[in-house]
């Protein structure tokens, strides 16, 4: 366990007994995810051009309280799952080439920490977020062509599933806002709304090296959008 994950179990065990006890609503929430990468390095425009949106579920559940008056702090334990689908996937060689299928799908325990301001029925929510990954995978189904020496083509075919957790930080962090809506049906509470998640952590533990030793990639960085629906019962 690394400091950083230490230390956000240690204020969680802290502060989570006296919040519980002090809870207005419990709840569970699902939903739809669109997520991509942000990139940083020579290539991050290739990577940014050929990568496309992964939709994927999520679910999880929350608890909040009353702090004051129309606010409330809520916290949120979600399976998140992040990544990207590459519609031409970017290769750190020159002139190389991919026809297939490429694939990165992260897969992450998320615990959201938001402030949440109600005005009537409509909810403004914002706070920072903690992410435990729990898988990351890459899938590489097709063919791919890369320029030797002689200058002819080394040609190799992919249909494998690897593990890219050893290249992968473990954790993440980073900032999520949205809006909501809210309607009550006696101690029942129905609710939808919209998510951006904007990670400030580089998530690559080593940049990625092009076949010249340059620095093709040295950042990646999660970005995603989802939509929800919870279902909540005031306690």
């Amino acid at each position: 366990m690394n400091k950083i994950q230490l230390f956000i179990f240690s204020v969680l065990l802290i502060f989570a007994p006296p919040l519980v006890s002090n809870a207005q609503r419990f709840g569970i929430k699902a939903g739809y995810n669109f997520s991509k990468l942000g990139y940083d390095g020579l290539g991050k425009d290739i990577y940014s051009s050929a990568s496309d949106i992964r939709t994927s579920a999520t679910f999880g559940g929350y608890v909040n309280f009353k702090l004051f008056p129309l606010i409330f702090l809520q916290l949120e334990g979600n399976y998140e799952t992040k990544g990207v689908k590459y519609s031409n996937p970017p290769l750190p060689y020159f002139n190389a080439s991919f026809d297939g299928i490429y694939n990165e799908h992260l897969d992450y325990l998320s615990i959201p920490v938001l402030l949440r301001f109600n005005i009537i029925a409509f909810q403004i929510e914002a706070g920072p977020y903690f992410a435990f990954l729990l898988k990351a995978e890459e899938t590489k189904k097709g063919f791919q062509k890369i320029p030797n020496a002689d200058g002819g083509w080394i040609e190799q075919y992919f249909d494998k599933v690897y593990d890219l957790k050893p290249i992968t930080k473990g954790t993440d962090i980073g900032l999520t806002a949205g809006v909501g809506v809210s309607y009550s049906i006696g101690p029942m509470q129905i609710s939808g709304g919209a998510r951006y998640n904007y990670g400030f952590t580089n998530i690559l533990k080593e940049p990625i090296i092009n076949d010249n030793g340059e620095v093709w990639i040295d950042s990646k960085k999660n970005r995603n959008f989802y939509i929800y629906i919870g279902l909540g019962i005031h306690i």
